[in-house]
């Protein structure tokens, strides 16, 4: 997991803005398929009782680092 995260954080330190907006349009519409993980979460703890731990704030925080 730490080699993914490392290259996720050297991909953002080091790609200019103009191709992460560009990778953005090109996959912005996966965006408005399914539920988000807030809905996904919600939608398992009704229906099967499973608790699905999420945190926005963390990913936030790890990819900004």
């Amino acid at each position: 997991m730490g080699r993914l995260l490392e290259s996720l954080k050297d991909y953002f330190e080091t790609t200019p803005k103009e191709i992460l907006d560009n990778d953005w349009k090109e996959i912005e519409y996966l965006n408005n398929i399914g539920p988000d993980v807030i809905e996904y979460a919600k939608f398992m703890k009704d229906n099967f009782g499973i608790v699905v731990p999420y945190s926005n704030l963390v990913i936030c925080t790890i990819l900004m680092k």
